[in-house]
């Protein structure tokens, strides 16, 4: 089993891969066949991606869809918070956080 797996390959063809890992895998490279060829193929992949082209633009309504899909999975991320007042209860979510955080209208102080 290798110590390097796809995602490494794929940073170091796009040379973002830290450059004492990236020594390693070019080492690892010429002794591991597999891994060369896989190396190969995650190269020819991206060869076939022009570099200089910008991502072409997303519509509105698409990126909505995709922020209303992931909003359920940053919401079991997101760090559990107690409130002041709250009892020792957690609060978790996008929501809490904002409304923390002020970003959301308060009643007017006196």
């Amino acid at each position: 089993m290798s110590a390097f797996n796809q995602d490494d390959l794929i940073a170091y063809h796009l040379h973002e891969l830290p450059w004492l890992r990236a020594r390693a895998l070019r080492r690892a490279l010429h002794t591991d066949p597999a891994l060369a060829s896989e190396s190969d193929a995650i190269a020819a992949t991206l060869l076939a991606f022009p570099k200089d082209d910008p991502a072409p633009p997303l519509a509105a309504e698409a990126l909505d869809k995709y922020w209303l899909a992931l909003l359920p999975a940053l919401a079991a991320h997101a760090p559990k918070v107690a409130a002041p007042g709250d009892g020792g209860q957690h609060r978790s979510g996008p929501d809490h956080h904002r409304r923390e955080s002020g970003s959301e209208s308060a009643p007017a102080r006196t």
